[in-house]
């Protein structure tokens, strides 16, 4: 009897090892799915051309709002002062002719419909603004320039001019990130 029962205790040994030895073993972890909402490529385009277009508003509000000062400062009969107004003007004139096709946000049915051509309608518009900065950096000589020509009573003060121009060049770095590009670095082009 002996024997009949070693190979069933044994089993009954084995059996009950394996269940501590697995019972000792770590569970294996649950894995948590991370849950990142996954963005609609043509939603997230559609953000990045309205915040393009937003930044291109505030842009070409505030060097209206620095022509304005300018229209006053042309009234001054030197022609050094009247010569950099008009500079100024145009350079101002420049920026609103190169942004104005990034004022306006298209729907969103249309960049689903057509997301490369407005991919590429945000990279141009990335250029764009890289344009208008550069045109911006053209301004800041002429202004500096007024500022030696016009005596410290004068009114309004190039340095209101330069406000403007300092606040629609903030908006363009804000328009650059805000297509997606990098305000910072070199664009394509320049390579």
């Amino acid at each position: 009897m002996r024997l009949r029962l070693a190979p069933f205790a044994i089993l009954l040994v084995a059996t009950s090892i394996g269940l501590g030895v697995a019972g000792c073993q770590p569970k294996p972890t649950e894995s948590k799915a991370t849950s990142e909402p996954t963005i609609d490529p043509s939603q997230k385009l559609y953000e990045q051309l309205r915040v393009g277009s937003v930044q291109a508003d505030i842009t070409i509000t505030e060097l209206e709002q620095a022509r304005d000062i300018l229209k006053a400062l042309k009234a001054n009969p030197k022609p050094n002062i009247q010569e950099a107004v008009i500079d100024l003007l145009d350079i101002i004139d420049s920026v609103a002719r190169t942004l104005g096709d990034y004022t306006v946000v298209p729907e969103q049915s249309e960049i689903a419909k057509d997301f490369a051509a407005q991919d590429e309608h945000r990279l141009a518009g990335i250029r764009a603004f890289e344009e208008a900065q550069l045109d911006l950096g053209d301004a800041d000589g002429v202004i500096n320039e007024l500022r030696s020509l016009l005596p410290d009573e004068t009114s309004p003060q190039p340095g209101e001019v330069q406000n403007h121009f300092t606040n629609a060049g903030e908006a363009l770095v804000d328009g650059i990130r805000g297509l997606g590009g990098n305000p910072d670095a070199p664009s394509e082009e320049d390579h």
